[in-house]
Order: structure tokens, then C-alpha cells, then sequence
């Protein structure tokens, strides 16, 4: 029978010589430390997050198992050895590993594997060279070669899908001498810390409780409505023999988008300074203290003085309580909801202090980017471009896994790597794969299998640049239209164009007048409520959305993104009433910015008037007109974000403030 701990020994003697002799020696001083103080609690816990764990033993094959093997368990952010547990087989493990390692220093570097073989003689040292000599400078098109149906050196193979073909090949550039390159204090370790919140953080009772939180069928509905006028779009581009038709996305997809929305207007709200817990005055920040192993912000109220505390939750059941946050705790929340319906989702976290979620859309094969304080969607590029970040490292997290997704969201590889200075590409590389094994060592074979390929097939994805065409942000076609249809940032016409027409009561006064009150989106007749939705009330509608801005509490109409120009008509007809015009009172509140224009002309007969800047006029060169126009333009602006410096009927939102008021005086025909 092989001595205790022999097989676990052997693996680590897979190290290099210089690795071994360093990661031994930390862990027989561990074991040591216990041995002689079997009653001193610190020296039975290990912190994951110690820079020796991650630097050396995390990095180390075998080193972690060793441990284990030792008695140690995971209990949150450290290995602890209980108490109740025997010290034997530590021990034995101890003065075997003391034994070994005695034998290794004395040897030459190239007779460590003839150490291994000599205590071992059942294992092949054959299948670990092969592992161990794999070159991590794996080219693009090697990895792309392994596909689902090929049999996969998986130690190997898995190694390579830690990293992207960019990385692989730039590294040298990058980060220079793996031996001499020490990494920036506190970086691994926080890569290490991330991934083990998010590990404790998945459990199967507390995702069926967070589950019970979402409007699952009312998210559903809404999606099958989604659904139908995106299908309505298909089929008039298929009409019209349109190239590029959209495909028609999956439900998963309708369902996310529908839920982005729901969180960020309904369920979650930002938190910058907290309101005095006393008095509800203004706060301003003091100081950062711990407490129960949470970071506390402390603020001092502008008003009463008292202080009042703001803990930074990570754990997504007190964040379903609280309901409130900054961008850590809305990207922990949507994806611990994400991961509840079923999805397998994972955490984002952006050095460059941002979070958000990435969730494995089934039916495309593929992760797509969610920002749920944004309520944006499959928009990689909109840091790097719309928010001018000079991203570097973004590390994405799941209970089973750990990836660099760095380059999904850049369209400029060579910068990202210039700017990565934190640690090489290797030690990053070794973190990665260390946290990897030891977050899948209790799956099943087929489960790993999985993750395997899935992470090959991204890397290709992750391989190619991003395009960098001036502000297009979004991915798939289909998921993009099924995005702004949900934030109402595209229409779909599902009625005939409306026609206004005087009513018996507006014959008799001889006077037609519509409001519009775009912060209630409602149309008025007199003081009477008459239609609720702007584009109801319509004749014509050219790439122009009704855009609520929930963290500035205003709408206003714009044109879509990407359009250069955008156009709304409104349609009066007197035909058959008996009456004509005889003036016209319109008033048109617009806002713009930098170089955007509102144009604005009301039609009749064979007339056009143009409105003045101030957008407001009195005219009867439309007399004795039947058919009355209001057409208005939208263009102009600069840069990825000038659909937004041309805006129509800017208001509060729930204000009463009138957008739109048209008053046509009439007479006898």
C-alpha cells in the first residue's frame, strides 16, 4: 500500500524543480506551524486571498490538493482545518513531503521526474510530460482545430483557453520576463477574492428564493409581444427583399432584455451619497471602516451631523432586500437573478471600476454583454467608445470558471496590452488556471468536458477585433431591435397612420385643438385625456423614439441611433365637416446641442410656413386649407452620441408641461 498522501506528493513533483522546492517549503512550514501549535486557531486557517497562496501555492500543480489531502476545507475565504480533525495524517503527510523534498534538493534540475518514477513506478510519466510541456504560446489557428468532435488533450487544451491567441502572442511585448516581473500588490489576490464570492454565492435553495422575485409571466408577455412586431419587421423586409433581415431571436434573449429593463425601472435603485438615516438631509462621505467582514461607507449628514452607514453587500440575498446600490451591487444582484431563471450567467468586474453580467444566450452559442445599470444590452464596445475608458483588465466569473474577457470590449488589442502592467501575461495565466482546477475539481467529467469546448469556441469570438465604426455598439441585429423596442427606442407601426378630425363640440366652438404632454404621454382634447402613447397620435413616423432618461427624470423624442436624420408628421383633415381654416396657433418645444437641429413646417393647401428658432407661430397663410400638415426634422449632432443633441418635447417626466399645442380656427367652408 503507497504511503499516505503519495499520490497527491507525486503530482506536485509535475512542477519545475525551482517551483517545487518553493511551494514544498511553504507548505511543510504550514503543516509545521500546526504540528507545533495544534491548539492556536490562526495557525489552522489559510487566506485564499494571502499573496504566498496566490503567488505560489495557487500556481503550483498539486499544491492546493495537497492541502486538502492534509484535512484542510474551504470555509468562505480561507481553508480551515477543524478542529475535530486528526493531525495524523497531516503529519504523515508532512515527514513524506519532508523525505522527497531532501531527495529532489539534492539532485540536479533534470532528475526530478526520475525521483517521481522511482517512488511511484505505477504512474506514467510519459502522459504528465506531455501535459507539462505544452507550450502556452499556443497559435490562434491550433486552438481553432479543436472542435467538438476531436479528442482533446484536456490539461493541455485547457491551459491554451485561458488566454486568447492576442495575448499568447503579444506577451513578451506586454509584460516582459516572467521571472522578473513582480505583479502590482493587491491585483491577483483580488482576482482570487472575486472569484471565491462568487463562488459561495451559488446555491440552488437561494436561487429558487431569488427567482420568486421576478415577474416571470408578466417578462414573458411582454416578450411574445416583442416578438410578434419583431416578426412584423421580418416580414415586411422580406417583402421588400431587404438583404439584411433580421433573424428572429429566442426567447431567452426577449426574456433578458425584458428583465434588464424591469430591473433598472422597477426593482434596483442608485445609491450615490445615502439620505440621513435621522433626518433625510444630505450626506456627504467621511470614511471607509469594516464590519462583519463588509466594507462600510460612513457618511455625516450636511443637516444634523449624525452618521449615517452604507455597507457594500456582495451577497445577492441581502442585495434583493436592500434593493439599492452602486455598480457592484446592481451587476451582483441582475446576475445572481439571471442565474435563478436558469441561465448560466456570470459576474464581470472591469478594473477600471465598473461590474456587469455576461449570460450564455443557448441558441447563438455565444455570451452576451448586459449592463443592468445602463439597461444596455449586447453593447460591448459602449465603454471603450462612448465612455472613453482605457479599459485593461476585465475578468468575468461563475462558480465553475474564471476568464479574461478583456478583448470583447475593445476594438484595439495592441493598446489593451500596452496597458497591462499589473502582472505578466503568464502569472495572470496561472491564476487563472489554478482557481480553474480547483473550481471544477468536483464536477462531473461531461460537465467539464463542456466547459471545456465552450471556452475554446469563445476564444475564437475573442480573437477577432471588434469592429470600431463610429457609434455601433450593439451585436446581432435581432437582439438589437428587440432591445430598442423594449426601451421604446424604435417603433413598429401596428395601425394605420392617425388623422386628426374636429370632433361635433370643437364644430360648434369653431376652434380644433390638440396638446401633446410628452411627461404623461398623452394627447388632449380640451382638458380631456383623448389618447395615451405619442405615436398613436401620428400620421407619419421615420426612425424617431420616445427616450425616458430615468436617472435625470426627462423625455423627449430624438431620432434612433445611427440615423441621420429623423422625421414625425401629425395630419388634421376638415373634409366633409363643412369647414376650413382660417388660422393656425402652433407651439413646439424643442432642445439642442452642439451643432443638432429641430426644423419644423405646417402645410395646407399649396402653402408651407416655416416655424421661426423660437418655434412658436401665428399664421392664416394656411386660410381656406382643408387638410392641415405639421412635419418636423430631427438631424445634426456630433459624434456616437448626436441622436441625442436634437430633442422634441423635452420634459420632467409625470410633468403636466405641454410639448405639442396646435390650435386651428375654423370657418365656414
Amino acid at each position: 500500500m503507497p504511503p499516505v498522501g503519495s499520490a497527491t506528493l507525486l503530482t506536485l513533483e509535475e512542477n519545475p524543480r525551482e517551483i517545487y522546492l518553493e511551494v514544498t517549503s511553504v507548505l511543510l512550514r504550514l503543516a509545521s506551524n500546526v504540528i507545533k501549535n495544534p491548539s492556536e486557531p490562526k495557525f489552522r486557517s489559510i487566506r485564499l486571498a494571502n499573496p504566498t497562496v496566490v503567488n505560489k501555492l495557487l500556481p503550483a500543480v498539486g499544491a492546493m490538493e495537497c492541502l486538502f489531502e492534509m484535512g484542510f476545507q474551504e470555509a468562505g475565504d480561507c481553508l480551515v482545518l477543524p478542529t475535530s480533525s486528526s493531525l495524523e495524517n497531516l503529519k504523515k503527510i508532512h515527514d513524506e513531503m519532508f523525505t522527497r523534498r531532501n531527495k529532489v534538493a539534492t539532485l540536479s534540475s533534470s532528475s526530478l521526474g526520475a525521483v517521481s518514477k522511482s517512488t511511484s513506478g505505477a504512474t506514467s510519466q510519459a502522459a504528465r510530460s506531455q501535459d507539462a510541456s505544452t507550450p502556452s504560446s499556443s497559435t490562434a489557428s491550433d486552438k481553432r482545430n479543436v472542435g467538438p468532435s476531436q479528442k482533446t488533450n484536456t490539461s493541455a487544451v485547457t491551459k491554451a483557453a485561458a488566454s486568447t491567441a492576442s495575448e499568447q502572442q503579444n506577451v513578451k511585448e506586454a509584460s516582459g520576463s516572467k521571472t522578473h516581473f513582480t505583479p502590482k500588490p493587491g491585483f491577483l489576490e483580488r482576482i482570487v477574492a472575486a472569484s471565491e464570492v462568487v463562488s459561495r454565492s451559488h446555491n440552488k435553495e437561494l436561487l429558487d428564493l431569488a427567482k420568486s422575485y421576478v415577474p416571470v409571466t408578466e417578462l414573458e408577455t411582454a416578450a411574445l409581444e416583442q416578438l410578434r412586431k419583431i416578426q412584423m419587421v421580418i416580414k415586411k423586409e422580406q417583402a421588400e427583399k431587404n438583404q439584411n433581415v433580421a433573424a428572429e431571436p429566442s426567447m431567452q434573449e426577449l426574456v433578458l432584455i425584458q428583465l434588464l429593463a424591469w430591473f433598472k425601472e422597477r426593482f434596483f435603485s442608485w445609491v450615490n451619497n445615502p439620505s440621513c438615516h435621522f433626518c433625510s438631509g444630505k450626506t456627504k462621505f467621511q470614511r471607509t471602516i469594516s464590519r462583519d467582514d463588509i466594507r462600510v461607507e460612513v457618511y455625516e449628514c450636511a443637516v444634523c451631523f449624525q452618521s449615517t452607514d452604507f455597507p457594500r453587500h456582495t451577497d445577492p440575498m441581502k442585495l434583493l432586500e436592500t434593493r439599492r446600490g452602486r455598480c457592484g451591487e446592481w451587476g451582483r444582484c441582475f446576475t445572481f437573478l439571471c442565474l435563478a431563471l436558469g441561465w448560466d450567467s456570470r459576474l464581470v468586474i472591469d478594473e477600471t471600476d465598473h461590474v456587469w453580467t455576461e449570460v450564455f444566450l443557448t441558441a447563438q452559442s455565444r455570451w452576451v454583454h448586459c449592463d443592468p445599470c445602463e439597461n444596455a444590452y449586447d453593447s460591448p464596445l459602449m465603454y471603450e467608445l462612448g465612455w472613453n475608458k482605457k479599459l485593461s483588465y476585465i475578468m468575468a466569473y461563475t462558480h465553475d470558471n474564471v476568464q479574461d474577457v478583456t478583448w470583447r470590449y475593445s476594438a484595439n488589442h495592441k493598446e489593451i496590452l500596452r496597458r497591462r502592467k499589473y502582472c505578466s501575461e503568464e502569472q495572470l495565466l496561472e491564476t487563472i488556471m489554478s482557481l480553474r482546477k480547483r473550481l471544477q475539481q468536483n464536477l462531473s467529467s461531461a460537465r467539464k468536458e463542456y466547459l471545456l469546448k465552450r471556452t475554446l469556441f469563445e476564444l475564437v469570438e475573442l480573437w477577432k477585433e471588434p469592429s470600431q465604426k463610429d457609434g455601433v455598439y450593439q451585436g446581432r441585429q435581432s437582439g438589437s431591435l428587440a432591445w430598442r423596442l423594449s426601451r421604446g427606442e424604435t417603433t413598429v407601426s401596428v395601425s394605420e397612420p392617425y388623422v386628426w378630425k374636429p370632433t361635433p363640440l370643437e364644430i360648434e366652438s369653431r376652434k380644433l385643438c390638440i396638446k401633446y404632454v410628452p411627461g404623461l404621454d398623452q394627447y388632449l382634447r380640451g382638458s380631456d385625456i383623448f389618447l395615451t402613447g405619442w405615436q398613436n397620435g401620428v400620421n407619419t413616423i421615420q426612425s424617431i423614439f420616445r427616450k425616458e432618461e430615468k436617472d435625470w427624470n426627462m423625455v423627449y423624442l430624438a431620432r434612433e441611433e445611427g440615423s441621420e436624420v429623423g422625421k414625425v408628421s401629425w395630419s388634421i383633415d376638415l373634409t366633409g365637416s363643412g369647414f376650413v381654416a382660417e388660422s393656425v396657433e402652433l407651439t413646439l418645444s424643442s432642445k439642442v446641442f452642439e451643432s443638432g437641429q429641430v426644423t419644423a413646417l405646417i402645410c395646407g393647401g399649396d402653402s408651407c410656413v416655416k416655424l421661426p428658432t423660437e418655434m412658436s407661430i401665428t399664421t392664416t397663410a394656411l386660410a381656406g386649407a382643408s387638410i392641415i400638415k405639421v412635419n418636423v426634422d430631427l438631424c445634426g449632432g456630433v459624434g456616437n452620441v448626436a441622436w441625442q443633441h436634437a430633442q422634441l418635447f423635452r420634459a420632467e417626466l409625470g410633468s403636466n408641461q405641454v410639448g405639442l399645442d396646435l390650435i386651428v380656427t375654423l370657418k365656414s367652408a
